[in-house]
């Protein structure tokens, strides 16, 4: 088993093998990842702290792992690891343009600009895989952008991670086979929760996906409708006891795609359901 860590403090010229000898980048240890990716168990530990992405941290077929040699990224022990991509914005004016101020009800924001502000830059997402295969993200916080992107690929896992402050949508899966969401936390989203499908709608072939003990809460900020906690589309996915709240109107619709024990409260009335399927 190899084993690589990652620290704010850390050097892109350290070995990376150890605590003190860090890497400070993920895309640093992607590089040493990919030399002996698929061959044996890898683990990257990213240390307590932030790691701000300028550029979204891109996974493809080549960084995969394999069945018997997984890759795993996760946070060390019980620290608080945040990957964020955002923008932060000062000097502002006020607006004393008469023709713009009568649009805004709320005048005090405009007339007391704050010093800055942090923003989430929507054009991008912080972590996208393509056709890539048993790697895991664990125990991680990501925060503004967009969250998670999942293209194509199988076994897939996204566990025990907290998704909050995005532009739009948590997490998207789309295609790919045996892909996990697993007790994570998704908040305080632009639009969606999470977007998955899979599965062929034709022949009836399963992606055999699964969302399970997630918690989705405090959605579809900027979009009140059409943006449902989870939206599920295809043949095979598995939605279960995950706990929704704060989102669209609760209502479930299931065909080809089997959900037990999800729960929902504090729904607000909405043109759409908190979990949508959308199948056969």
């Amino acid at each position: 088993m190899i084993t690589y860590y990652i620290a704010p403090t850390g050097n892109d010229n350290a070995t990376g093998t150890t605590p003190n000898q860090a890497f400070a980048t993920l895309n640093h240890a992607k590089k040493n990842v990919r030399q002996q990716a698929g061959k044996v168990p890898i683990t990257v530990y990213l240390r307590e702290g932030t790691y701000t992405q300028n550029e979204t941290f891109t996974l493809t077929e080549q960084d995969s792992g394999s069945e018997s040699a997984p890759i795993i990224y996760r946070a060390y022990e019980k620290e608080n690891a945040r990957i964020i991509g955002n923008e932060t914005r000062s000097q502002f004016s006020p607006i004393t343009d008469e023709k713009i101020n009568p649009r805004h009800p709320n005048q005090a924001h405009l007339t007391d600009p704050p010093p800055e502000i942090t923003v989430s830059t929507p054009e991008s997402s912080l972590i996208s895989l393509t056709d890539v295969h048993h790697v895991t993200f664990q125990n991680l916080t990501f925060e503004y952008s967009n969250g998670i992107i999942l293209t194509g690929g199988t076994h897939v896992q996204i566990a025990g991670c907290t998704l909050r402050n995005m532009g739009q949508i948590g997490i998207i899966v789309d295609g790919g086979q045996h892909h996990t969401l697993q007790s994570c936390n998704v908040y305080h989203t632009g639009d969606a929760g999470i977007h998955i499908q899979g599965g062929d709608r034709h022949t009836l072939t399963p992606s055999h996906h699964t969302v399970d003990n997630c918690h989705i809460h405090h959605i579809a900020q900027n979009i009140s409708t059409h943006a449902p906690a989870i939206k599920v589309t295809g043949v095979g996915i598995r939605i279960s006891h995950n706990h929704i709240h704060d989102a669209p109107t609760a209502h479930s619709y299931s065909q080809a795609t089997t959900t037990s024990s999800n729960t929902t409260t504090s729904i607000t009335p909405a043109s759409k359901p908190a979990i949508s399927v959308h199948s056969i």
